[in-house]
């Protein structure tokens, strides 16, 4: 059983909301947390982020097995 979540893009690290949730993966990573989405992303493009946010989530569930314990935050 893995415990695992998925990143998705941030639009800068510049305010609380987004600097929160990335210190939450770090901190995950830190606890053995598997990200199993794509690599965080960084543009403030909002298609572009949507686009990367969707795609992560995709992958994610493609490598999402039976018995994992999927994180939401």
């Amino acid at each position: 059983m893995r415990r695992v979540y998925i990143s998705k893009n941030y639009p800068g690290l510049s305010n609380g909301g987004t600097k929160g949730k990335r210190d939450m993966e770090r901190i995950m990573d830190d606890m053995g947390f598997v990200n199993i989405g794509c690599r965080p992303t960084f543009t403030k493009n909002k298609i572009l982020g949507f686009l990367y946010t969707l795609r992560s989530v995709i992958v994610g569930l493609w490598n999402l097995k039976k018995g994992d314990n999927l994180i939401l935050f």
